[in-house]
């Protein structure tokens, strides 16, 4: 009865992810997509209003909501070789800002890092950031280690949140479009 009962639960398994993975197959496919991978799963509410922010943004800008869409942290990390696969070259990547580029928050750093290698055809722009390199052998390691991911990759924008940050993505990324505009959250009131 037990061994009845289990393949019955797989059954079902399946089914609920062959269905999942159909609602996120014709997701990814439309045309001209805007997606915001790793949005927060966590407690913070700055990162919590940052994403908010962002999201009204680009509603704002005229992207209507049905092409937005949001693609949490652990849900990303899931499926991730399903959204390279089927993700489109039209999409657009909008990186969540924040303050966590460089080698102080290298889980964060990463992340940027990985959607610039997997999608380099898809047009990606970093919201507004605060950049920083800690002046140690890894800060000094990562940061010689940033300038192959971000300098000179054509489909890149980055955004500082700050002077400071501003004038260090010039210095170090001379050959990527870098724009000054304030934290994303001051744009939602």
């Amino acid at each position: 009865m037990a061994n009845i009962f289990q393949r019955a639960v797989r059954r079902v398994k399946r089914e609920i992810c062959r269905r999942q993975a159909g609602q996120a197959y014709r997701m990814l496919t439309k045309e001209n997509l805007v997606i915001v991978p790793g949005t927060p799963t966590h407690t913070n509410l700055g990162d919590s209003a940052i994403t908010f922010a962002q999201i009204l943004f680009l509603k704002k800008c005229g992207i209507a909501e049905e092409r937005i869409v949001e693609i949490g942290l652990h849900e990303y990390g899931t499926y991730a070789d399903f959204i390279k696969r089927y993700l489109r070259k039209d999409a657009a990547i909008m990186h969540l800002g924040g303050g966590n580029m460089g080698s102080q928050w290298m889980n964060e750093e990463t992340f940027h890092r990985r959607l610039l290698k997997l999608f380099p055809k898809n047009r990606q722009i970093i919201f507004p950031q605060t950049i920083h390199y800690l002046s140690d052998e890894n800060g000094i390691r990562e940061e010689k280690n940033s300038i192959g991911c971000y300098n000179g990759k054509p489909n890149l924008t980055m955004v500082a949140r700050e002077e400071c940050s501003y004038e260090t993505m010039k210095r170090l990324y001379p050959d990527t479009e870098i724009l000054l505009a304030p934290d994303i959250v001051l744009s939602s009131s």
